[in-house]
């Protein structure tokens, strides 16, 4: 069973490892074009006999196949990424924007807390406490209430 504390990490694991996705999703799209590109230039038959029963070989339609069975699983891909990015997006755009703009300078911008602290005006103590309660409610937009700590009274609506 995850404690409160690997929730916690679960998430500023998810913030550290966004803009990662962002290039592993953008990078795939790229591969992705140059495929389709190439699979759909990739079979000219013009001047080529084929055989005498003018039939495709073997290899030919086996390798075919198997570029599609790749653009297939490279869409699969992007497509749960993509969803991942999405679900880290919505969670941010749920936070009040001194919370969002911590998080951002924090886990997207590795910004050292000095720094944070002096473009949001706020003592480093209230940047902390703002960024554990940003960390804490973005739990929930990802792992559900059983996120939320023990002694929570939200724990009694929820067993």
């Amino acid at each position: 069973m995850m404690t409160e504390r690997d929730y916690y990490k679960g998430v500023e694991h998810l913030l550290y490892s966004l803009p990662f996705l962002r290039a592993y999703a953008k990078s795939k799209e790229e591969e992705l074009s140059c495929m389709e590109h190439d699979n759909l230039q990739g079979m000219s038959y013009d001047g080529v006999s084929t055989s005498q029963t003018f039939c495709i070989k073997r290899e030919t339609e086996d390798t075919a196949l198997g570029n599609l069975a790749r653009i297939e699983g490279i869409k699969k891909d992007i497509k749960r990424v993509r969803s991942k990015i999405n679900a880290i997006e919505r969670s941010l755009d749920l936070l009040d924007d001194t919370q969002r703009e911590i998080i951002e300078c924090k886990y997207l911008l590795k910004m050292p807390l000095d720094t944070i602290s002096d473009r949001v005006h706020k003592s480093k103590n209230q940047v902390m406490r703002d960024n554990k309660t940003a960390i804490r409610n973005m739990q929930i937009s990802f792992f559900g209430p059983k996120a939320i700590d023990k002694e929570s009274p939200l724990n009694h609506i929820w067993p």
